[in-house]
């Protein structure tokens, strides 16, 4: 059982479509996250078949297709968590702390040495052996060496875009 299933690639039986009254027009993003909660909320499961799979056309071409998307994937995300409560999680908001959080960490070493000096040191490392570890696992996956750099590089636009697209839904939505 899982807790939500891209749209991409589910299937859902229409009388619990019909039960739940569908996807909710006034979400732009993340009515994925929405339905397949209230799905849940219904009294359904939602299964997960890795033997299952499809292609989908994304529509992201290059380096600035994706950064665009994520931001707007981030506002959206604030979108919905302010219509939809429920929608809340703390990974929502783990990009835009750390970006919010490393620059402070960083003045904060500066300004006062000793151990604050190491944590922003030891954050970046962290994050770092994260994107190197995703890109092994993407050259073991595809078996292609260009995986290993690809894979970082997109890491790192899809969590800066979002975080930032993210912050800014939340400052210029209205709760």
């Amino acid at each position: 059982m899982v807790d939500a299933i891209p749209m991409s690639n589910a299937i859902f039986w229409r009388g619990v479509l019909e039960e739940i009254g569908g996807f909710s027009p006034d979400l732009r993003y993340c009515e994925d996250a929405d339905l397949c909660y209230r799905v849940r909320a219904a009294g359904y499961k939602l299964l997960y078949d890795p033997r299952v799979s499809m292609e989908h056309n994304w529509k992201v071409k290059g380096v600035m297709d994706l950064w665009k998307y994520m931001i707007r994937y981030g506002r959206g995300r604030a979108d919905a968590i302010r219509k939809r409560r429920y929608l809340f999680s703390v990974i929502n908001v783990l990009p835009s702390l750390v970006l919010i959080g490393f620059p402070i960490l960083f003045a904060l070493g500066v300004m006062l040495g000793g151990i604050f000096l190491w944590l922003p040191a030891a954050f970046l490392s962290l994050y770092l052996v994260l994107l190197v570890a995703g890109g092994i696992y993407g050259y073991l996956k595809f078996r292609d060496a260009l995986m290993f750099v690809i894979t970082p590089v997109v890491g790192v636009i899809t969590h800066m875009g979002y975080g930032l697209g993210f912050l800014y839904g939340l400052i210029r939505g209205k709760w």
